[in-house]
């Protein structure tokens, strides 16, 4: 049997996004994109604590996604020096941020994102 725990919108600018890590978690999340940050921020706060290791399956769309992360990725390989760090590789791989939130959510089992082109309306076609 499924249930749909939560629906929640969150919205952090880029600068704030460690500090809110650092705020939910008591210490800061390494070498995590902004996605990943994301996810975990929305995944902690639409979890209580005493669930977060029940089977779960976790859905999420944003704006922005890989973005920033591709940016860098892209002006690594153009202008740097051509070979990009494996960390600018993995951060614009949106599946990289179940890996590192898993610690934080021992009963996630599934999850998925999806990539949202209008602010403030979700897809749930894409969802379901």
């Amino acid at each position: 049997m499924a249930y749909l725990n939560t629906l929640i919108s969150q919205h952090f600018p880029a600068e704030e996004l460690p500090a809110a890590v650092r705020a939910a978690l008591g210490k800061p999340l390494r070498r995590a994109a902004a996605l990943t940050q994301l996810t975990l921020l929305g995944s902690l706060a639409s979890l209580p604590e005493n669930r977060r290791h029940l089977p779960t399956a976790l859905l999420w769309q944003s704006t922005s996604g890989p973005r920033s992360e591709t940016q860098t990725l892209l002006e690594e390989v153009c202008i740097g020096s051509g070979e990009p760090m494996p960390f600018d590789f993995l951060a614009i791989q949106p599946a990289i941020a179940t890996a590192q939130i898993q610690p934080f959510l021992p009963g996630l089992q599934s999850a998925s994102y999806f990539p949202l082109d209008t602010v403030g309306k979700a897809q749930w076609s894409l969802l379901l």
